[in-house]
């Protein structure tokens, strides 16, 4: 981050210094959690629906940070603003402003941002400076506090753009100003906030809305809205994927323990890519890396090299562990869900299963926000688990039970359902067999991830 005074900061965001001279200097990177506490740094005591920020700004104070940013006065050395997220908002704007030089990489899409980011990060850092949000921070206060930490040093600068409502993804691609903005997919997640996938699709393509002339849009090529995005463009595209007419895409896509080998390929030059992330859709999220940094002028065979060696960086997103006792193998991609990425997780553990010829175990949950198309949408999934060859189908919890209920009339070895997550690990605990594959998968609130972590420490 580039150091501020107090003074200078509060003239940016327009508020008033409280118990302070103003003179103190601000050296490192606002934060918003005093367990992640940065000496130097400021704390922003942001109101959340369950804690208010304000009651631990002392806490925050005696751990380090130069001051805080809040809307009362708490007695510690602050600036006092009438709205904390809009003042954070505009000392990003304003940072963002005065390094011109800097280049920010804006993602969004229904699934894949963070692998995506991860990915991208890790070949762009391996030239450059580069900044990029721990985990999915993709919100009003996400975007922000990733660019305050960039300095006149950053080349890179790398944001993840959520929506929830129509006008997010515009009003975080004014304040960070995106050189290259990439539009992964649009499929079913939060459909259910937006009302439509029209609807949802019109929320993503402002970041392509929001690209000047002389920026850079990045386009899947895996479905029709996407595509269609293009007549919002100013700029030029690029698009990747896998169909013939991508220009950057994936060919000879295979799948070994899990993980997905391709070739990866652009109109000059082609380079074979092993990838250390589980299923074949990582790729998509690959060659969306791979476009982005083409277009940065990172060479293929760098690109390549990166991906290879990359490493996932973000938790419940295909965590693999392997019990040693009795080869009994747990995917935990619990993170989140909807269709499409529930519909890759399957396909992922009925390739491996097959592949090693080892039982397969589905332990899924409700995947929430899909508003009138959940009924079909966790139908369609149960459809799939049968059709896919899934050995055992666990659906828990009631939300889910329309998962069960897609499977009716179908082949299937055994399906059932339970409760809750108590009731999931007493029976998966009594029915696994050695050397099973188990993907656990659920919306994130369902908390399925506890499930997940329990199946994986070794057996008593």
């Amino acid at each position: 981050m580039i150091p501020f005074t107090l003074r200078e900061i509060a003239n940016i965001i327009n508020g008033q210094i409280l118990n302070a001279t103003g003179d103190e200097l601000v050296t490192a990177p606002l934060f918003i959690d005093t367990r992640e506490t940065v000496e130097g740094g400021i704390f922003v005591a942001f109101m959340g629906e369950k804690v208010d920020g304000h009651n631990f700004a002392a806490e925050a104070i005696r751990g380090g940070a130069t001051a805080a940013i809040l809307t009362r006065d708490v007695g510690v050395p602050s600036i006092q603003v009438s709205n904390v997220e809009a003042a954070l908002q505009a000392f990003a704007r304003h940072l963002r402003s005065i390094l011109p030089n800097l280049k920010v990489i804006g993602i969004t899409g229904s699934q894949g941002k963070t692998t995506t980011k991860d990915l991208l990060f890790a070949i762009l850092s391996s030239v450059a400076p580069t900044i990029a949000p721990p985990g999915s921070h993709n919100n009003d206060l996400g975007v922000p506090l990733t660019l305050l930490r960039c300095s006149e040093d950053t080349k890179f600068c790398i944001v993840e753009m959520g929506a929830r409502h129509s006008g997010d993804i515009a009003r975080l691609a004014d304040i960070a100003q995106v050189n290259i903005g990439a539009v992964l997919n649009i499929g079913t997640a939060h459909i259910g906030e937006f009302g439509s996938a029209s609807a949802l699709a019109r929320a993503k393509g402002e970041l392509i809305e929001a690209l000047k002339p002389e920026a850079k849009a990045i386009l899947g090529s895996y479905d029709e809205r996407t595509r269609d995005l293009i007549v919002l463009a100013k700029c030029s595209v690029t698009t990747f994927g896998e169909s013939s007419d991508a220009e950057v895409k994936g060919e000879q896509v295979s799948l070994i323990g899990g993980r997905a080998n391709f070739l990866l390929v652009t109109a000059a030059d082609s380079r074979e890519v092993h990838l250390n992330y589980y299923g074949r859709h990582q790729v998509g999220n690959a060659l969306a890396a791979a476009a982005i940094a083409v277009e940065l002028g990172i060479k293929l065979s760098r690109i390549a090299d990166e991906l290879s060696t990359a490493v996932p960086a973000s938790r419940w997103r295909m965590e693999v562990r392997e019990r040693v006792a009795d080869g009994v193998t747990i995917i935990n991609d619990a993170y989140n869900a909807n269709p499409e990425s529930m519909a890759a997780a399957i396909k992922l553990l009925a390739e491996w299963a097959s592949e090693e010829g080892r039982p397969s175990w589905a332990v899924l949950g409700q995947m929430r926000e899909l508003g009138a198309s959940s009924v079909q949408g966790h139908q369609l999934i149960g459809r799939l688990v049968a059709e896919r060859g899934i050995s055992h189908l666990l659906v828990v919890g009631a939300g889910a039970g329309e998962i069960l209920n897609g499977v009716a009339g179908m082949v299937i070895a055994d399906a059932k359902s339970v409760a809750d997550s108590a009731a999931a690990l007493r029976y998966l605990r009594a029915h696994i067999e050695p050397g099973a594959l188990v993907l656990v998968k659920a919306s994130r609130a369902e908390g399925l991830e506890l499930i997940a972590q329990d199946l994986a420490s070794e057996p008593s």
